[in-house]
């Protein structure tokens, strides 16, 4: 609203006021001093340009024609607000696409490396380690299967005493580790179950020892 509760002169200076939200206001102070300005010069710049625009639009028409309401104009000078709070924030958004851009291509990159430095650890390691020749533990004859024996390697007296785990136990008796449960499911069993079928160990505390013990 102006204040015009006394009479003024063509060039004096007035005191207008007009509501906005809160948020919207300060938006605004941010996006003016972005430009070097202050809210209140930004706002006496719209206003001078916009009336100039209108009196070259009314030059053509009825010279007589009433200026906008205050109405009207609190609108429009909304309606930039909003225009110049989208600019300003249009470059915060553009600028933290380009950031997230380069912070994936750095991702890529780093992945690409990291699978170059696994084969390389992964090659190192099979040049390493030379698996012993197993066979499957299904070819192996269960125990009370006459159909063929076996001869079962007999234990030191170190593994007897503190026994040994189950992948150190089927690489003694030459059994592959890996299919032991599967074969041990089949028939109902417990891996350690299957085992002592096998090999006549039984499972104790974590080891496996030798059966007549």
């Amino acid at each position: 609203m102006i204040d015009d509760s006394k009479s003024r002169q063509p060039g004096d200076a007035v005191f207008a006021t007009f509501k906005i939200p809160y948020e919207k206001w300060q938006h605004f102070q941010h996006a003016a001093q972005l430009e070097g300005k202050t809210a209140s010069a930004t706002l006496v710049a719209f206003i001078e340009q916009y009336l100039s625009q209108e009196k070259t639009s009314l030059s053509s028409k009825v010279q007589t024609a009433e200026l906008p309401s205050l109405e009207q104009l609190e609108m429009e000078i909304e309606q930039i607000l909003e225009k110049r709070l989208r600019q300003a924030a249009l470059p915060q958004v553009t600028g933290l696409e380009e950031k997230l851009d380069r912070l994936e291509l750095v991702l890529r990159k780093f992945d690409e490396r990291l699978g170059k430095v696994e084969t390389a650890v992964s090659q190192w390691k099979s040049q390493q380690y030379q698996p012993p020749d197993l066979v499957d533990v299904e070819a192996v004859p269960v125990k009370g299967d006459r159909s063929s024996e076996t001869r079962q390697p007999q234990p030191t007296p170190s593994e007897a005493e503190i026994g040994v785990a189950e992948r150190t136990l089927c690489e003694q008796f030459g059994l592959n580790p890996d299919t032991l449960m599967r074969h041990a499911r089949m028939r109902g069993l417990s891996a350690a179950e299957y085992l002592h079928q096998v090999t006549g160990w039984v499972y104790r505390d974590g080891k496996y020892y030798p059966g007549d013990r």
